[in-house]
């Protein structure tokens, strides 16, 4: 399949940003009195938006409404001193999204993470690409794996869904996509395994950016 346009997901896809939201959500918990996990825990805790993770790092004994926003507003602003500070783009990340270009291909992205932080690290980590559409989590649409969000960038790239593949790391990615009738390609370098992208229905799986170029 040829495809003519494409929509990354954000963390675990185009950049790896784990050690910079667990060194955040850890100080919080420090802070907190809650115990810390290890960075790689936070693989199973992101993907699902930041209420989602905040509910997975806490101790279930100490779940409440009022808990999650304190700590949910606190690890934003944690986040936000070091939103770059670790974060990167993957290995071969840059070679491949100017191959992309160069062939004419177009690019957006979709994340579950706060719109404002989704462009501030666009800006900085890879300010070279032009995106044609950046969503992040907003007031317009819910959250992935809600489809009306793809849906919109499809229609904003002047696209089909027939000739428009999504792009991720996780379950979740793997099932917006279905759910918006675009075929998936799961990113093996990600944040959960191969494994959990073939059980998600991933149509595709690459282990390396570069072997994207192939679909294309």
């Amino acid at each position: 399949m040829n495809y003519k346009a494409v929509i990354f997901d954000l963390d675990g896809t185009l950049l790896d940003t784990l050690e910079d939201i667990a060194d955040s959500c850890n100080i919080v918990l420090e802070e907190s009195g809650f115990p810390v996990h290890p960075v790689s825990e936070y693989k199973k805790f992101v993907g699902r938006g930041i209420r989602h993770l905040i509910k997975r790092m806490l101790p279930v004994s100490s779940i409440t409404d009022t808990i999650i926003e304190d700590v949910r507003l606190r690890v934003s602003t944690e986040y936000l001193k070091r939103l770059t500070n670790k974060t990167r783009p993957y290995p071969g990340i840059i070679k491949t999204l100017s191959e992309l270009e160069s062939k004419g291909i177009i690019m957006s992205v979709l994340s579950n993470k706060p719109q404002d932080m989704v462009r501030q690290t666009l800006k900085e980590l890879l300010p070279q690409f032009r995106f044609k559409v950046v969503m992040g989590k907003n007031d317009r649409f819910p959250h992935k794996p809600d489809p009306g969000s793809t849906h919109y960038e499809v229609c904003r790239m002047n696209r089909s869904a027939e000739d428009t593949v999504f792009v991720g790391d996780s379950d979740i990615d793997m099932l917006t996509a279905k759910n918006a009738g675009l075929d998936s390609i799961g990113a093996g370098w990600g944040f959960r395994t191969i494994h959990n992208l073939r059980a998600a229905g991933a149509v595709h799986i690459v282990l390396k950016p570069e072997e994207l170029l192939e679909f294309f």
